[in-house]
């Protein structure tokens, strides 16, 4: 008798210590599955993900549920996606948007900076809702300034070839550029490489 009584208190043990460790992981640990392509914290070293640091929280959790749901262009975030519950996804959307962002240190042409400066700066272009030289988004949208150039050209395929959604305001101005103007703005936005550009206080 005195042998069962132990071994019912070893086992309220057991399932007592088991308990202390269940629960839903952190925000970072569940951003952990996300490291592998947008790098640790979403400080991306991969030319062709995004970083997330930074992203804004509404932002991220619109484009999840989007992928969830089949109506973002994906390889295979639309799978990834569906791993997640909206409370995981709204908890990590809170991390990411708590990190830092930084610009990618990447390379450019130079030669091209000037002209797509000019193109951002049009009247009802690019410019008009990614500010400041794409390094601030208006209305939760993110900055676009300092990504990997080829996720930007990659995105704006993906808007003009492959139906991921857009609003009028933004389908005028990226039907509008054409091949050399697309450069020339994926090299503008490459040349935002000062982290300082980024601290805005909107």
């Amino acid at each position: 008798m005195k042998q069962k009584l132990i071994q019912a208190a070893l086992l309220s043990g057991l399932l007592a210590t088991g308990s202390a460790f269940a629960g839903s992981p952190s925000p970072q640990a569940l951003s952990f599955t996300c490291a592998g392509c947008h790098g640790f914290n979403g400080a991306s070293v991969g030319p062709a993900s995004p970083s997330l640091a930074g992203l804004p929280r509404d932002f991220f959790i619109d484009a999840m549920v989007a992928y969830q749901e089949g109506t973002r262009p994906a390889t295979v975030m639309d799978r990834i996606a569906k791993g997640y519950t909206l409370e995981e996804i709204q908890a990590m959307a809170d991390f990411f948007a708590s990190q830092t962002y930084t610009p990618a240190q990447q390379s450019y042409d130079a030669s091209l900076v000037s002209a797509g400066k000019s193109i951002m700066e049009r009247r009802r272009s690019c410019g008009t809702c990614h500010e400041e030289g794409g390094t601030f988004g208006i209305e939760d949208l993110p900055q676009i300034a300092g990504q990997w150039s080829p996720y930007i050209r990659f995105s704006i395929q993906d808007f003009r070839e492959f139906g991921r959604p857009m609003s009028d305001d933004k389908a005028r101005p990226i039907e509008a550029l054409s091949a050399s103007d697309i450069e020339a703005v994926v090299a503008y936005l490459a040349s935002k490489q000062d982290p300082a550009l980024y601290q805005h206080d909107h």
